[in-house]
């Protein structure tokens, strides 16, 4: 009960802080977090929602957002949230690796496997991601006998022939510094504006 209460005075003292300087995107993003932590998912997907308004080429903010909504159950638009992460930073592992949770929470799993070695591509010192993806190998259909030894070998490559489009870390695109799309179109086709 305390966490609530303080999280409430928390989220007042942002409410102050975003009528003061309502085009700070920092603070938007601290009071996202906050919701988030207070499983408070609406006023955390308000208040990141206008934190990407404010800053829609910032890679960390639709991550945050992303994660929100896969919270709150929304993971096809959470979905849409990482994707524009990615085209903004295409190495960023942590969006990848919740790409993959969103597509299992949606049994989408052999893209969801296609995600988890695709972060591994790109880091491999994100061991405990093997555990991640070996849960949702379970849930696959067919022959999967060498998806199976790789990850029992954490054997990158092998696992790769087995699954189609894990991604090269030498052959992504460059980073962006804009949105292929106007920022409030992606959050209305979120459903979140």
């Amino acid at each position: 009960a305390n966490l609530e209460a303080d999280a409430g005075a928390t989220m007042e003292l942002f409410d102050r802080a975003a009528r003061i300087n309502p085009k700070d995107a920092d603070v938007y993003t601290a009071a996202g977090v906050v919701g988030n932590l207070v499983r408070d998912y609406p006023a955390a997907t308000r208040a990141l929602a206008q934190s990407v308004r404010l800053r829609p080429a910032d890679h960390g903010a639709w991550n945050k957002l992303g994660a929100t909504l896969a919270n709150s159950g929304r993971c096809q638009e959470a979905i849409t949230a990482y994707h524009q992460a990615l085209s903004l930073k295409p190495n960023y592992t942590r969006a990848w690796s919740n790409l993959a949770i969103a597509h299992a929470n949606l049994q989408q799993n052999v893209d969801a496997c296609r995600f988890y070695l695709s972060a591994l591509a790109l880091n491999p010192a994100c061991t405990h991601t093997w555990d991640f993806l070996r849960t949702v190998s379970y849930s696959l259909k067919g022959d999967r006998q060498e998806l199976v030894e790789g990850i029992l070998e954490r054997n990158l490559q092998k696992c790769s022939r087995a699954i189609e489009g894990v991604v090269d870390p030498s052959n992504l695109p460059p980073r962006r510094s804009t949105l292929a799309e106007p920022v409030d179109d992606v959050l209305s086709s979120m459903g979140v504006i």
